[in-house]
């Protein structure tokens, strides 16, 4: 398989793309391998994901050296396993799932909840990162659902700027308080 690194990534899918990974593998910035690919799609940058930037952090794919965006650590410098005792030896966690949940019904719930620890995901540099979610049937034709997401992320260094990131096909209209 393929791996990008933004885990703990997320979309919203109401009626057509909402948020999305704003990264495209053809098109103008070229096709797969291609410089957009390689420092744009495949990287935090691109994802709903957080980015915590030490300035010092350098970062490679393939061996290349690749711009700091500040996100998660190319695991294994991009290089997909060979096997499974590389899987379980060369830095490919990136996650665990700490909690999980669905209720009452799972063929229509009111609710579901996941919660992981992203720490591994990073350098040294993220000392701890747990990422909520909590997805809200509201029943309501005018506003259906609602998805809450919550971050709690140390880093080694709390001088290091720390960037939310949520990607939308559409600019967000701002009215007062109120974002749609």
């Amino acid at each position: 398989g393929q791996d990008h690194a933004d885990s703990g990534h997320f979309n919203i899918y109401y009626k057509g793309p909402l948020t999305v990974t704003s990264g495209i593998y053809e098109g103008t910035g070229g096709g797969y391998n291609s410089d957009h690919d390689r420092e744009y799609l495949k990287r935090s940058v691109s994802g709903n994901t957080m980015l915590v930037y030490d300035p010092s952090e350098q970062f490679s794919y393939y061996g290349d050296p690749k711009g700091n965006d500040g996100g998660q650590r190319m695991v294994n410098s991009g290089r997909e396993p060979d096997n499974l005792t590389d899987i379980m030896t060369n830095g490919y966690e990136t996650g665990e799932v700490l909690a999980h949940e669905i209720g009452p019904f799972e063929t229509n719930p009111e609710y579901a909840y996941i919660k992981g620890d992203l720490t591994k995901a990073y350098s040294e540099k993220v000392t701890g990162y747990t990422r909520s979610m909590v997805y809200l049937n509201l029943f309501d034709a005018d506003h259906p659902v609602s998805l809450l997401a919550f971050d709690n992320i140390t880093s080694s260094d709390p001088t290091f700027d720390k960037t939310w990131l949520l990607h939308m096909v559409d600019e967000p209209v701002i009215d007062d308080n109120e974002t749609t």
